[in-house]
Protein backbone atom coordinates (compact mmCIF):
# COMPACT_ATOMS: atom_id res chain seq x y z
CA UNK A 1 0.00 0.00 0.00
CA UNK A 2 1.79 3.09 -1.02
CA UNK A 3 1.25 6.06 1.25
CA UNK A 4 -1.23 7.78 -0.73
CA UNK A 5 -3.50 4.80 -0.26
CA UNK A 6 -2.80 4.75 3.57
CA UNK A 7 -4.16 8.26 3.64
CA UNK A 8 -7.40 7.55 1.25
CA UNK A 9 -8.23 4.88 3.73
CA UNK A 10 -7.18 7.02 7.01
CA UNK A 11 -9.97 9.88 5.49
CA UNK A 12 -12.63 6.69 4.66
CA UNK A 13 -12.43 5.56 8.03
CA UNK A 14 -12.64 9.29 9.44
CA UNK A 15 -15.68 9.28 7.14
CA UNK A 16 -17.52 6.34 8.63
CA UNK A 17 -16.86 7.54 12.19
CA UNK A 18 -18.57 10.52 11.52
CA UNK A 19 -21.42 9.23 9.84
CA UNK A 20 -21.77 6.52 13.18
CA UNK A 21 -21.88 9.87 15.64
CA UNK A 22 -24.56 12.24 16.14
CA UNK A 23 -23.64 15.50 16.00
CA UNK A 24 -23.18 17.07 19.22
CA UNK A 25 -21.74 20.47 20.61
CA UNK A 26 -18.14 20.42 19.97
CA UNK A 27 -15.29 18.94 22.68
CA UNK A 28 -12.15 17.66 22.04
CA UNK A 29 -13.25 14.13 20.93
CA UNK A 30 -16.32 15.09 19.27
CA UNK A 31 -15.69 13.59 15.61
CA UNK A 32 -18.54 15.09 13.98
CA UNK A 33 -17.77 18.49 14.52
CA UNK A 34 -14.11 17.76 13.43
CA UNK A 35 -14.11 14.50 11.14
CA UNK A 36 -15.14 16.18 7.71
CA UNK A 37 -12.69 18.69 7.63
CA UNK A 38 -9.93 16.25 8.40
CA UNK A 39 -11.28 13.95 6.08
CA UNK A 40 -11.47 16.32 3.41
CA UNK A 41 -7.70 17.21 4.09
CA UNK A 42 -6.53 13.48 3.82
CA UNK A 43 -8.41 12.88 0.58
CA UNK A 44 -7.07 16.34 -0.65
CA UNK A 45 -3.52 15.63 0.23
CA UNK A 46 -3.77 11.92 -1.05
CA UNK A 47 -5.01 13.09 -4.55
CA UNK A 48 -2.23 15.46 -4.64
CA UNK A 49 0.04 12.91 -3.92
CA UNK A 50 -0.95 10.09 -6.19
CA UNK A 51 -0.98 13.06 -9.07
CA UNK A 52 2.10 14.35 -8.41
CA UNK A 53 4.84 12.29 -6.27
CA UNK A 54 6.26 9.01 -7.18
CA UNK A 55 4.93 6.43 -4.62
CA UNK A 56 8.76 6.33 -3.18
CA UNK A 57 8.87 9.67 -2.44
CA UNK A 58 5.41 10.04 -0.87
CA UNK A 59 6.03 9.81 2.86
CA UNK A 60 8.64 12.18 2.43
CA UNK A 61 6.84 14.66 0.74
CA UNK A 62 3.69 14.37 3.42
CA UNK A 63 5.54 13.18 6.43
CA UNK A 64 2.45 15.24 8.57
CA UNK A 65 -0.72 13.27 6.58
CA UNK A 66 0.97 10.18 6.62
CA UNK A 67 1.53 10.10 10.58
CA UNK A 68 -2.08 11.19 11.38
CA UNK A 69 -3.10 8.23 8.67
CA UNK A 70 -1.12 5.38 9.95
CA UNK A 71 -2.51 6.54 13.35
CA UNK A 72 -5.92 6.65 12.42
CA UNK A 73 -5.28 3.20 10.44
CA UNK A 74 -3.72 1.67 13.85
CA UNK A 75 -0.39 1.28 12.16
CA UNK A 76 2.55 2.48 12.55
CA UNK A 77 2.95 6.27 12.85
Amino acid sequence: MTPAEEITAAAKTVRGWTAEEPAAVWGPTDIAQFGPALADWLDATAARLQQHTHPGWQDMAEPHALTVARTINGGKP
